[in-house]
């Protein structure tokens, strides 16, 4: 496995244990759950803009 295809997954990973988490904060009404959710929310949207580049550039070439 390429080890950048490595590193997307892992970060990937991350984004989707911060959306959980910030989920599970707000359901319990812990105010830290509304900043966990747009951290990964943003980093989620950038990642994923940054996939759809990535792929396009490939597709390229």
């Amino acid at each position: 496995m390429n080890i950048v295809k490595k590193y997307r997954i892992i970060i990937l990973c991350i984004i989707a244990a911060f959306l959980i988490l910030g989920v599970v904060f707000k359901i319990l009404h812990i105010p830290v759950g509304n900043y966990l959710l747009w951290i990964a929310m943003i980093a989620g949207v950038l990642m994923f803009l940054f996939e759809a580049v990535n792929r396009t550039m490939e597709d390229n070439h």
